[in-house]
């Protein structure tokens, strides 16, 4: 507890950079509930069950093994981008974030963030001082504030105790892992990162020693971000290494995808899946939320795909063709030959988030009646598409393709050898 409180300050500000950034502004009223809501009520309730849950906490102890190489995970799409590469780095290990809630649903070791509550008893001192220099900030997410506020002392007495020989991350921007990432750098822990989505604009500049991204589209993006000293290797992607063998080589479609996210209007796709499933009864549909996505739809005659059981890549070969708005399951079903299209599931104008219209991975389709008469023509034609997400994807056509996986951990052997 031996900072400046101006130093909190800069510290609150960089975990929490992709918030601060217009980032919220995007997405869904219920996603933005669980970000960050606009309600003080709601606010306020986050407040109090983040502090009791600091209390719990307390008594709480989770140990890692020491001097080994952390491989940081926080959801389960975290640990599918990271598994095939964690396989075959010796004296490696996951760890993730401990929650009193939910775990998850593989073998790691975990954070406790024990001492936490302490440093949440001086928020309000911090939290005054931070007001006189981010007013606005200060007004439109204190609670945000909060839920950051010793998350970064935490970080750095868990390192010192534990002395990982490096970390690596998949997740750039939530609160816990920037605030290890921030406690590293501090002590010097070589950080790696492994990219586990689609980026965007609203990223983070890179700070991590060494960045492992798929394509030249994330590497164009996180350059435009910002400068950075970050070394960056073209890997593809390693989570797919394993499904390449399922590329679709269907020339006509039998069934199609539907999936959203916490960005989407669920009414607006309830109604589309409504109008489609009327217009082609003989289709197969499959509706997917994303797993961070609470909601669920039920339809008759619709089949669901279980986002916390099934991965997107055995969800895509279910389908032959995808519908979506903004999302990085885009890139994934063309990896997979599976024709994918984009349609606005959100009340705002269309915003290509990802770019995937303007670098013509897949078109958009700006309503109902030119959707169905795409749908129409792939019945009796579905074109291969892979090829498109080469600018996205460095592993095809390239003599590592299927073995993204082992060339990311040669990356991370050699340099941690170095």
């Amino acid at each position: 507890m031996n900072k400046t409180i101006g130093q909190v300050g800069e510290i609150w500000n960089d975990i929490l950079q992709i918030w601060f950034g217009g980032y919220l502004d995007l997405v869904s009223g219920q996603r933005r509930d669980q970000i960050s809501p606009q309600s003080h009520l709601k606010k306020i309730k986050i407040i109090l069950k983040d502090f009791f849950g600091s209390i719990i906490r307390l008594f709480i102890v989770k140990r890692i093994p020491k001097d080994k190489v952390w491989f940081f995970s926080i959801s389960s799409n975290n640990y599918n981008a990271l598994s095939s590469i964690q396989k075959n780095v010796s004296d490696s290990i996951f760890v993730s974030r401990y929650s009193i809630k939910e775990g998850p649903n593989y073998e790691t070791c975990f954070c406790d963030y024990r001492f936490r509550f302490f440093y949440l008893l001086f928020f309000p001192l911090n939290f005054f001082v931070y007001f006189f220099s981010y007013r606005s900030k200060a007004v439109s997410y204190y609670d945000l504030l909060f839920k950051t506020c010793g998350y970064y002392s935490e970080s750095l007495r868990i390192l010192k105790k534990y002395r990982p020989r490096a970390i690596v991350f998949t997740n750039d921007h939530e609160i816990a892992p920037r605030a290890l990432l921030l406690a590293a750098k501090k002590l010097n822990i070589t950080s790696y990162y492994v990219q586990h989505a689609s980026v965007s604009k609203y990223f983070p500049p890179l700070k991590f020693d060494y960045a492992l991204l798929e394509g030249q589209d994330a590497k164009n993006k996180y350059l435009a971000i910002g400068k950075t000293n970050t070394k960056i290797s073209l890997i593809g992607m390693p989570k797919l290494d394993k499904y390449v063998q399922w590329m679709n080589t269907k020339s006509k479609i039998e069934s199609i995808g539907i999936a959203y996210n916490a960005m989407d209007n669920i009414n607006l796709v309830k109604e589309l899946i409504n109008q489609l499933t009327g217009t082609f009864p003989d289709l197969k549909f499959v509706i997917r939320p994303h797993p961070s996505d609470k909601r669920t739809l039920k339809i008759q005659k619709v089949h669901l795909s279980n986002s916390r059981v099934e991965n997107s890549f055995e969800f895509l070969n279910r389908i032959d063709a995808l519908i979506a708005s903004d999302s990085s399951i885009h890139l994934e079903a063309v990896l997979l030959n599976v024709f994918s299209m984009s349609y606005n599931f959100n009340d705002n104008r269309f915003l290509d988030y990802y770019g995937f219209v303007q670098n013509n991975l897949i078109n958009h389709y700006s309503g109902k009646t030119n959707l169905i008469k795409k749908i129409n023509s792939l019945r009796s034609n579905k074109p291969h598409v892979q090829n498109k997400a080469k600018y996205y994807n460095a592993a095809i056509e390239s003599d590592f393709y299927g073995s993204s996986s082992s060339k990311a951990a040669d990356i991370i052997i050699k340099t941690l050898n170095f």
